[in-house]
């Protein structure tokens, strides 16, 4: 894995360190040779909240290659038992939850006329099941799972085939809490959209999490050796995950002697930090709005929805 010391949206030194832990599931699969030990930081100029650790491009390809097949859900479940077949499967796969989208992004996306977009691409969309029908003449997906696509959109395979086109509309959706370096995506997305008149939708969940009984400065020195401690256990490892992660997702906070961990989420999005990172790649934040919705299981999370435009 590699290091950062600076805020991927704005680029401030100013910064507030949390330590914490490489998820299990992710140690396990992804980075078996990494130290356990790692930190959030938390930009105290923009809000913007990240992992000092970021994957590797090829980290990424071991993470995304086979993304949910038999592989991943084994070792996944392994260390997070909560992370059930029925939850991996749900994933993007409702039908509820595809309409829910469509009609959303219809309706947030107005008074754009849907008829003036020509070529809409879905960068990292799974199979592009959340391309609205109405939306667009020609539909691409560029997803580097390499998934096939759903009837009606096109799959692209590779970068250079990406470039070959220029889009009216790109959906970048559930991508950007993912990417090791998000500022470098949107530069290449950016890229992507004609030059004036190109639009971008993105959606991101909001997680925000209350972190002031985390230990920090002296007492995180404490903090980090008893999370080296717990970390020696697997048995510990996975019931303070648990408890962690139940404190996180029902109240929003992170309780006494809990941890958040490096997972697949490693950047967290708010509107001044999302703000920043478009305005510093060629894009002016346009609407800006939080829907909570039920993404799998009954769990509602609260999502950052946003439409930028090129400037």
């Amino acid at each position: 894995m590699e290091k950062v010391d600076h805020c991927l949206s704005c680029a401030s030194h100013s910064l507030r360190a949390y330590p914490t832990l490489i998820a299990p599931f992710i140690k396990h699969y992804v980075v078996p040779d990494e130290e356990w030990l790692c930190a959030l930081l938390e930009c105290n100029d923009c809000g913007f909240r990240f992992f000092n650790k970021r994957f590797t491009q090829k980290e990424l390809s071991v993470l995304y290659h086979n993304y949910r097949k038999e592989a991943y859900f084994t070792v996944r479940h392994r260390f997070e038992p909560w992370y059930t077949q029925k939850v991996n499967d749900e994933i993007g796969a409702s039908d509820d939850e595809i309409a829910f989208r469509h009609a959303h992004l219809l309706e947030f996306m107005r008074p754009l006329d849907p008829s003036s977009i020509t070529n809409i691409l879905d960068y990292g969309g799974d199979h592009g099941q959340f391309i609205p029908p109405p939306l667009g003449k020609n539909k691409y997906l560029y997803d580097i799972s390499h998934v096939p696509a759903v009837a009606g959109v096109t799959s692209i395979s590779n970068e250079e085939e990406l470039r070959g086109r220029q889009y009216d509309f790109i959906m970048l959706c559930s991508v950007l809490e993912h990417i090791p370096y998000p500022s470098e995506m949107l530069s290449q997305i950016r890229s992507l959209l004609h030059k004036t008149d190109g639009w971008l939708y993105i959606e991101l969940p909001l997680e925000h999490w209350d972190t002031r009984l985390v230990p920090t400065g002296n007492k995180g020195n404490l903090y980090s050796a008893y999370l080296n401690g717990i970390a020696r256990s697997e048995t510990a490892l996975k019931l303070m995950d648990f408890y962690s992660t139940v404190f996180r997702i029902k109240c929003n906070f992170i309780p006494p002697l809990g941890f958040i961990r490096l997972h697949e989420h490693m950047n967290f999005f708010n509107r001044q930090s999302l703000q920043s990172v478009l305005s510093k790649n060629g894009f002016s934040l346009e609407k800006f709005s939080l829907i909570r919705h039920s993404i799998i299981s009954g769990i509602k999370s609260t999502i950052i929805c946003a439409l930028a435009k090129a400037v």
